[in-house]
């Protein structure tokens, strides 16, 4: 018997949900569902791999299962309750390898588990109730001693849990005498099975000041059924004594909530006909009060809908019903409505309901939104020219945007599955994960740039956008938004060498002559070391753009510059200050002479005339030098102290050299 007619044999009637998924050409393959999982599935499954039927989070969760199951050949079982998700089952699934011959296959069996998740659900509501519930919450066992008190109990009365908890209840001063008899009375009632009534009562705090409360007892049985333990509740309605206090001193304030809450009330008589409505239920439909007041509710919600329960009689009962609602507006579009029935009670009688009608249109549309978000990030991901790629937790590309053809070529999909440095400058990959890391670490988004090698093996700078995405509340993937900015950078580059080198000449200006000398002297303090400031400018040079005229000037200086950047070595600096004044840093001096050989080998190589556009132009120049440490430790000395000497040069005749003495 076959495989396939094995599985027909012995799951095609069962209600649980049954896969046969067959591992082959690294793929899984829906080989047989049952009944039950192709009814409530509706989708055609028999042939096609996981990925083509579910969606993309769903296979990436199941896929990972599925291959643990085939790479150890062991069950694999994994749930998944939704806790919380009302639309959503709970499922347990255990997974089985099966080999046949050549053949591997996975039996999956998915079991509904919504009892659970019931369970599961009441315990964590139970839980949190009673931990961040406003109202204190006492618990004692069936000898009256203290089991429990929540952070709402301490709050509220003073007294704390390692105060309280294992003594008896009447040993604390929060009720009179004649009322802890009434408590201890009501508590031997709960423990017959007798029902109790919430009632209003006073309680003290620990220092003394009486809180008006309303308490409700609550039996709390064991497994066999008999009554463990009694919780009581209290809540603080002093604030509600004194609310009502108000209200009945002011008949405006009511007109005033009634008037100007931002959602619909309606006033519905013992009839159902309404009797009066707030501006805000004229602003939200478009409905002037006129048109409404008079109308039986249900002709004005819709003559065609079936409200649920008959919400106006529950009200005439004394219940307080919700539901929402679909209402046309004026104009005629939908809205949506979180609509609720209260009683409106009056001396003990019913005599009509308030309609309380929230706006929640804009909250369905985020729900319809939300379902449509898959399709929606596909399809403008699909034709956006911006750079997207998606990442898992383990670093491999989920997802890349068909805009990266532009700068891959036509091999952009080979992303898919491969680790996120792909394409990456291998320079860069350090700085990609670096961020990624501190990302994930942080939960921040983190900006970017770094290159890719595009198909030409060129480099391509972009700029990346990387944002978290949280799955079932922890890292999940990371979305990369990137967009190329090599002309950017390319404008960037050459601004930055405009800022620091002389337009002219393209040697280094003032500011990067002033960076190098400042880290150089760092060197040479480190080291007890020595360097130079050759300060120098160009003897006569007026008279030379005088005769010549300025254009031939500038060549004048280009070809000196030239001259002095071949007489120093490459850790030399020449700069150039603006006009003819030029300054050499010379790095690592061994001593004076060093320094004078190098201002005779300059002052040598200027001597020799300047051959520019057919004419001959002699140009010599006056040097002064400083020395660190010497004549200055800082900047602005050694600058002030080689000026000094250039201006001894000049008063001397010029063309020559001097160190400041």
């Amino acid at each position: 018997m076959r495989i396939e007619e094995k599985f027909q044999f012995f799951f095609e009637h069962m209600v649980d949900m049954v896969f046969l998924v067959e591992w082959k050409e690294d793929s899984f393959w829906y080989k047989y569902v049952n009944a039950s999982a192709q009814q409530k599935l509706v989708v055609e499954m028999i042939g096609r791999k996981l990925e083509d039927v579910l969606p993309a989070s769903t296979y990436e969760l199941l896929h990972q299962h599925y291959s643990v199951c085939v790479e150890k050949m062991e069950s694999v079982s994994y749930s998944d309750l939704n806790l919380f998700v009302p639309d959503m089952p709970a499922s347990e699934t255990t997974l089985t390898p099966i080999k046949d011959g050549d053949h591997i296959y996975v039996l999956a069996i998915t079991k509904n588990v919504n009892e659970l998740k019931k369970k599961a659900e009441d315990y964590l509501f139970l839980n949190s109730l009673v931990a961040n519930t406003v109202d204190a919450m006492m618990v004692v066992d069936t000898n009256s001693n203290i089991l429990k008190i929540n952070n709402a109990f301490e709050k509220q009365f003073g007294w704390t849990k390692s105060e309280m908890i294992g003594k008896h209840w009447k040993d604390f001063p929060f009720s009179s005498e004649k009322l802890k008899a009434q408590t201890e009375e009501t508590i031997r009632k709960l423990q017959d099975r007798h029902s109790v009534m919430p009632m209003e009562t006073i309680r003290l705090t620990k220092d003394g000041q009486t809180i008006h409360t309303s308490v409700s007892y609550s039996p709390i049985f064991d497994k066999e059924g008999n009554v463990a333990a009694v919780s009581m509740i209290y809540r603080n309605i002093q604030h509600l004594r004194e609310l009502e206090a108000k209200l009945a001193e002011s008949k405006d304030a009511y007109k005033s909530l009634f008037s100007y809450h931002k959602n619909a009330i309606l006033m519905i008589d013992s009839k159902g006909l309404i009797t009066n409505v707030n501006d805000a239920c004229e602003d939200l439909t478009g409905y002037k009060k006129e048109l409404i007041v008079g109308v039986d509710f249900k002709e004005y919600v819709n003559k065609e809908l079936r409200l649920p329960n008959d919400p106006i009689q529950q009200a005439l009962d004394g219940h307080v019903t919700s539901y929402e609602i679909e209402f046309p507006h004026l104009k005629g579009n939908m809205l949506y409505f979180y609509v609720t029935h209260v009683p409106i009670i009056i001396k003990g009688a019913v005599t009509g309901s308030y309609i309380i009608a929230q706006d929640i249109t804009e909250k369905k549309e985020m729900e319809r939104a939300l379902k449509d978000s898959e399709e929606k990030f596909r399809l403008i991901t699909e034709h956006s020219s911006d750079l997207i790629k998606v990442v898992d937790k383990s670093g491999t590309v989920s997802y890349a945007s068909p805009s990266y053809r532009n700068l891959l070529g036509t091999d952009y999909e080979k992303m898919i599955g491969k680790y996120m440095t792909y394409g990456v400058h291998e320079m860069d990959h350090a700085l990609l994960m670096a961020n990624l890391q501190k990302l994930q670490g942080t939960k921040h988004p983190v900006q970017m740039e770094f290159r890719y090698l595009d198909q030409s093996n060129e480099e391509i700078w972009v700029e990346v956008n990387a944002t978290s995405i949280a799955g079932n509340g922890d890292f999940d993937q990371i979305v990369l938004t990137g967009r190329i900015i090599s002309e950017r950078k390319q404008l960037q580059e050459m601004l930055t060498y405009q800022a620091y080198h002389d337009s002219l000449t393209s040697l280094p200006n003032r500011r990067l002559l002033e960076r190098s000398l400042e880290s150089a002297i760092d060197d040479a303090i480190k080291n007890n070391g020595k360097l130079a400031l050759l300060f120098m400018d160009c003897d006569n040079f007026k008279q030379i753009n005088d005769t010549y005229g300025h254009d031939l000037g500038d060549m004048v200086l280009v070809e000196l510059s030239k001259r002095l950047s071949k007489c120093v070595r490459s850790e030399d600096t020449v700069a150039r200050l603006g006009g003819d004044e030029f300054v050499i840093l010379i790095k690592h001096v061994e001593n004076i002479e060093h320094v004078n050989n190098m201002a005779e080998r300059i002052q040598t190589f200027l001597q020799k005339p300047y051959w520019i556009e057919g004419k001959q132009i002699k140009a010599t120049t006056s040097i002064g030098i400083s020395i660190f440490p010497e004549n200055g430790t800082t900047i602005k000395q050694l600058f002030r102290r080689a000026d000094q000497a250039l201006y001894q040069v000049k008063n001397n005749g010029r063309n020559d050299y001097q160190l400041f003495s």
